[in-house]
């Protein structure tokens, strides 16, 4: 379904007047011509190429060992179908950076490349919102102490011995880097999936299968995307960006 036409027949969740400012945008779209919008698929992969690409060329000339990928799922970061207008990336990414901050990150060396990507649960009506990341270093020491903190712990059962949908908030991959940049631009994602969660005897299970998101919830995530940068969606410890790509701030034993 068209923007236009899911703002026509959901007029009440979604915006018309932004629905049809995009859906001009978008219409631009064709072959190396895309709009500079998140929403634009295109756009997306080909920045996610650009920085994938950096991080490809400092994993190899570094020298800095570990490196690990990891997937993290705080705590609270489940969000109402309808209110995901109300999220703002750029204060959760900084929630984020304090979390890893009260674990040393500070004065840690190596490096975290850190990004925000989410799917909806159908279901329970609820985007889980998670982060995807390289770390470097000492960095991965200091996500190893996060796995301890408060809304990042392994708890399979919550205050009232119920099974949580999301008992593992942290997967930490220490396998070699292989197939590269594959791992690399895993950590920014421009497709959102639908994956439920459907009850076993063994607890809650998700959906391995990633489908489409259905409308409305699909135009309410391209307009909310189109709202903010891959900077706001990113959060770089030990980096910085700078004109020839992707550099180290913090010298090794620093």
């Amino acid at each position: 379904m068209s923007l236009r036409r899911c703002a026509a027949k959901f007029p009440d969740v979604i915006d018309v007047k932004a629905a049809a400012q995009l859906a001009d945008m978008l219409s631009t779209s064709s072959g190396e011509d895309h709009p500079t919008t998140l929403a634009s698929a295109l756009h997306y992969r080909a920045r996610r190429n650009a920085v994938g690409g950096q991080l490809w060329k400092l994993v190899e000339t570094c020298g800095i060992a570990p490196i690990v990928t990891a997937t993290i799922i705080p705590q609270g970061w489940d969000i109402s179908g309808l209110d995901l207008n109300q999220v703002d990336p750029v204060k959760f990414m900084e929630r984020f950076r304090k979390a890893l901050n009260s674990c040393g990150a500070t004065g840690s060396s190596g490096f975290i490349f850190a990004s925000m990507h989410g799917e909806y649960e159908p279901s329970k009506d609820v985007w889980q919102l998670h982060i995807h990341l390289v770390a470097a270093g000492e960095m991965v020491t200091v996500l190893k102490r996060l796995k301890k903190l408060k809304g990042y712990r392994t708890k399979r059962t919550d205050k009232l011995d119920n099974s949580n949908p999301v008992y593992r908030r942290m997967r930490i991959s220490d396998k070699d880097l292989t197939d590269l940049p594959k791992p690399l631009t895993y950590t920014m994602q421009s497709f959102w999936p639908a994956r439920a969660i459907y009850e076993t005897d063994k607890g809650p299970k998700r959906q391995t299968v990633k489908r489409r998101i259905a409308e409305p919830f699909h135009a309410l995530q391209l307009l909310w995307i189109h709202r903010w940068s891959l900077k706001d969606l990113s959060l770089l410890m030990g980096l910085r960006v700078t004109s020839t790509g992707l550099k180290l701030t913090r010298k090794l034993g620093t």
